[in-house]
């Protein structure tokens, strides 16, 4: 008598069956978590790199905060920084922009200008040189740098001089998103001019 024993047709479409179902779920597990990390990470992307994006305007708006900047012995430059409100704001100041050679600055002021155009915030010396600063996947919405001063509770106010008739403090608020998303991040910034008398 011949005692081999196989899978009937039905065993093996129930085992194939089977062995799909647990397939396409370990896919979609897989497929969802890796959806996940991306959007984390873009996610990462703007709470880093927005954060440094302000670090660097504020950084250089604070150098051309004196009023009074020398560009030689008895010749000097007003820092002139003009701030345009609304979402679609700029910002724009003289600076000694440094350079690899020379990283104080040469001495020879440039006019630097932090805008936002179509989704883009750019930063543009003398409205040539102009490098578009977004992240990747990020889109900026709005972008509204203030002039004003800080009162004697330590609050902001907007376009108000301090007591020597002088604005003091500048008030940078940059709002970004995902390109992918419409959950919308806002970061604000305040940057006490230096030397500012």
């Amino acid at each position: 008598m011949n005692n081999k024993r196989g899978f009937t047709l039905t065993e093996l479409l129930v085992v194939i069956v089977i062995a799909s179902m647990i397939a396409i779920a370990v896919i979609y597990v897989l497929s969802s978590g890796g959806k996940s990390f991306v959007k984390n990470q873009e996610i990462d992307n703007i709470s880093i790199s927005v954060p440094n994006i302000l670090y660097s305007m504020s950084r250089e708006i604070r150098e051309a905060g004196y009023i009074n900047l020398q560009i030689s012995p008895g010749t000097t430059v007003n820092a002139n920084i003009v701030c345009v409100q609304g979402s679609s704001g700029y910002i724009s100041f003289n600076l000694d922009v440094p350079t690899s050679q020379n990283p104080d600055g040469t001495g020879a002021y440039s006019v630097v200008k932090y805008q936002l155009q179509n989704g883009n915030l750019s930063r543009c010396v003398n409205n040539t040189t102009c490098s578009v600063l977004n992240p990747p996947n990020v889109v900026f919405t709005a972008f509204s740098p203030v002039l004003g001063s800080v009162n004697s509770s330590a609050n902001f106010v907007p376009n108000q001089v301090d007591p020597f008739g002088n604005y003091n403090v500048v008030q940078i608020v940059i709002t970004a998103r995902l390109k992918s998303s419409n959950n919308s991040y806002t970061f604000t910034k305040e940057v006490k001019l230096r030397n500012v008398q």
